[in-house]
């Protein structure tokens, strides 16, 4: 979800904060609920009607990923050196440093992702991550927030370049 949406209708305190959407699923339906019962009904409902099938295309670009060829993480499923399935809790990270590049573009939500920002930098971000701070343990990743703000603070870079 935007961050704009999150902060515009104070849904968590860290809008940055995303780690639950990896590891509590159930406090993801109910701030949909809270979002869709107390904040402008219209306005929500349009930006998860928006934002839901940009979400699906990145997760399921990521989750196998070719460019995770070569980076030698232990946890990923190949088939010789075909990547076959990037684990959740590396890819949880990655979508959600994507929150920054959503838009509203009229009264449609939109991802703007600058060109210079390449997949292979957001793969060296979560590689350095899974390494470094999740002590190359996918399911430590999925549920440490300086792994999201690692990546975040990348994409938040990017966002701020010129166009």
């Amino acid at each position: 979800m935007p961050v704009e949406m999150l902060e515009k209708y104070g849904a968590q305190k860290d809008p940055d904060n995303k780690v639950f959407a990896y590891s509590q699923k159930t406090r993801c339906l109910k701030l949909i609920q809270r979002l869709a019962s107390e904040g402008d009904h219209d306005a929500v409902y349009q930006c998860f009607l928006d934002t839901a099938p940009m979400a699906w295309a990145l997760y399921s670009q990521w989750k196998a990923h070719q460019g995770f060829v070569g980076t030698r993480l232990a946890s990923i499923i190949r088939d010789g050196r075909k990547i076959i399935a990037v684990p959740d809790g590396i890819i949880f990270p990655i979508i959600s440093g994507h929150s920054v590049f959503m838009r509203q573009d009229g009264s449609r939500w939109v991802m703007q992702k600058p060109p210079l920002l390449t997949d292979g930098e957001l793969i060296e971000a979560a590689v350095e991550a899974y390494g470094e701070i999740a002590k190359s343990n996918p399911q430590t990743m999925g549920k440490t927030k300086a792994c999201y703000s690692a990546i975040t603070r990348m994409t938040r870079i990017f966002a701020r370049l010129p166009k």
